[in-house]
């Protein structure tokens, strides 16, 4: 079992091998299974090994004998030496995180001590502090050991977001700035995660060390409600193996775990009546709870919590110069000054215009030509446009991790000189929290057929390219 810090306890093995040995006059040889041993300004644009080989390798003299030794013992009725046994699978358990002095939901503290007596006197088993999902893959794959189950427990977010680093940076910002956690980790959104994983930038897992019998869980509250997530995860461990994220939070404490909470949720700021969210609530959990009717699940949706749920995507931030000679030489300073110095005089603006996804301003000024005469020159310099609605809906859409949960909307300003583009993905989100719903008898909502996990989603191993 390996500790918080990280050191792992020896393992011990004792092989006993048993020789025969060689017959009275032979030539002394190896016994077989001894033979493989060994080793950001505005941006703008201007304008296999037989017996011959061995002979030539070892010697006819030595090929001989250790043919000859190989005879002897087939003709003695021994049978060929055995492969040797598949190494054992390993289980490793990551705690993302660590509770904050004085929470009140100590859940990496609880966690850790139920994997502690589950796992901690089990053979190979392996639990590790762990803040990056880097740190995740690195260690495991530095191991070499085959991994037969790999849980990493975090806090997670119903839009899909990790509530831990990467801990690596991808080449494409992300559209969404999230602050440092309580628990110390920075959240990670889809569009980040997936940047990072199409661009390699994380480390790539042996398949000796991740196989397609391995089985991957991630206890991150909600993770699995984004199918995108978990397959960009996924595909982080090399698409081998099943991957088994949580749709609910999860609870753990005293020793056990247990579902933290059972939710509803609709897209955009939403309200409804009771009757219309009992009714919810009873067809997306009744089938789990027996002896019930509308006025038990009236109840429970008496308890519930409504939360509007917004996360903004930043679609564009920089300089919009207005298209007026003002701003324009205000914007442009820097550009204009360098005509000027190449003697061009009388610049003045003339138009701005749409040109795709850049803005072309327009404008002329004169230079003295060699004859004497002044020439009046055309010019453009494009900057970035903000995007028209529609697009950076989509922009934002492609980012998020469960665009169908929310509704989209963009709102425009001016911050410190720049235009900013935001849309807004919103939802509405009633959840009964930390209460089991019980049926009249007095029974929980029982746990699906897999008890390691509460209502989840599984992505399978990818199966091989034919």
């Amino acid at each position: 079992m390996r500790s918080r810090a990280g050191d792992r306890e020896p393992v011990r093995a004792d092989t006993a091998t048993g020789r025969r040995s060689p017959p009275r006059g032979s030539e002394p040889h190896e016994p077989a299974d001894r033979l493989n041993a060994g080793s950001r300004d505005v941006p703008v644009r201007m304008a296999g090994a037989g017996a011959a080989a061995l002979s030539a390798f070892a010697g006819n003299r030595a090929v001989s004998s250790l043919l000859g030794g190989l005879r002897l013992q087939r003709d003695e009725g021994g049978t060929a030496q055995p492969a040797a046994p598949p190494k054992p699978r390993h289980t490793w358990v990551f705690i993302m995180g660590a509770d904050p002095p004085g929470a009140k939901n100590q859940f990496f503290t609880e966690a850790e001590a139920f994997y502690r007596a589950k796992h901690g006197s089990v053979a190979n088993s392996h639990l590790e502090q762990a803040r990056t999902l880097e740190e995740v893959l690195s260690t495991v794959n530095a191991s070499g050991d085959p991994v037969g189950l790999l849980i990493i427990v975090s806090h997670g977010h119903p839009d899909g977001r990790l509530m831990f680093d990467l801990g690596v940076t991808p080449d494409t910002p992300p559209h969404v700035s999230l602050p440092v956690t309580k628990s110390g980790g920075t959240p990670t959104q889809f569009d980040t995660a997936q940047a990072a994983v199409k661009q390699g930038k994380l480390t790539t897992v042996s398949a000796d060390v991740i196989d397609d019998a391995t089985k991957i869980v991630i206890k991150g509250c909600n993770i699995g409600r984004s199918q995108r997530m978990v397959a960009t995860l996924h595909s982080a461990f090399g698409g081998r193996g099943s991957l088994t994220t949580t749709t609910h939070a999860q609870f753990f404490g005293g020793g056990a775990e247990r579902l933290a909470e059972y939710f509803v949720e609709r897209p955009g700021k939403s309200t409804l009546s009771r009757k219309a969210l009992a009714a919810e609530f009873a067809t997306k959990y009744g089938t789990h709870v027996a002896n019930t009717d509308a006025k038990f699940w009236s109840g429970v949706a008496a308890k519930t919590e409504r939360k509007v749920d917004a996360v903004e995507f930043e679609a564009f931030r920089g300089p919009v110069p207005a298209p007026t000679d003002a701003a324009f030489k205000a914007a442009f300073a820097e550009q204009l000054k360098d005509i000027r110095d190449q003697g061009g005089t009388s610049i003045a603006f003339v138009k701005r215009e749409r040109n795709g996804a850049d803005f072309d301003y327009h404008f002329a000024f004169k230079k003295l030509q060699d004859d004497g005469s002044a020439a009046v020159i055309n010019a453009t310099i494009s900057t970035p446009a903000p995007p028209d609605d529609a697009t950076a809906i989509a922009e934002a859409r492609a980012a998020s991790g469960r665009p169908d949960a929310a509704e989209f909307t963009v709102r425009r300003s001016v911050e410190a000189g720049d235009t900013v583009v935001t849309v807004d993905a919103v939802r509405t989100e009633w959840k009964v929290v930390h209460t089991v719903i019980r049926d009249k008898s007095g029974a929980p909502i029982p746990p699906p057929a897999d008890t390691d996990v509460f209502w989840f989603t599984t992505q399978p191993a990818v199966p091989p390219t034919p």
